[in-house]
């Protein structure tokens, strides 16, 4: 109750964007808590997911990947970059070059490479050699 207060701040004290010294924000720190709930209410109060969906699959935490996917094709504009494209090359966790489908190759996590497969994740075509 306490918390959903906190993160339901319509006067705008609380910054639910902010990260502690090690640059994690609530959100990263809700996935690796694997706490699905609080997740949903950042989520739902508008917190920004930047690379989220990317921890997410390195944390191998299916639920909230679920989730976070659900909440990038809500808030998803055709024509524009996903959340983990536009995430700024100084604040990002992840190479530019690592896409969700690709980073859960890399774990070789096969429930959440179905689940992106499911919702039409396609690998980016390979450059030319030269």
């Amino acid at each position: 109750m306490g918390t959903k207060m906190l993160v339901n701040n319509d006067a705008g004290v609380l910054n639910i964007n902010c990260c502690d010294p090690l640059g994690r924000s609530a959100l990263l720190m809700a996935i690796d808590n694997e706490n699905l709930e609080m997740v949903e209410l950042l989520l739902d109060n508008k917190v920004e997911t930047k690379d989220a969906l990317l921890h997410a699959i390195n944390e191998e935490y299916v639920e909230a990947v679920e989730v976070l996917l659900e909440h990038e094709e809500s808030i998803h504009k055709e024509g524009e970059l996903h959340s983990w494209e536009a995430v700024s090359p100084d604040t990002a966790n992840f190479t530019p070059d690592i896409t969700p489908l690709i980073l859960a190759s890399h774990r070789d996590n096969y429930e959440i490479i179905k689940i992106l497969l499911d919702r039409g994740a396609v690998l980016p075509m390979p450059h030319d050699v030269r």
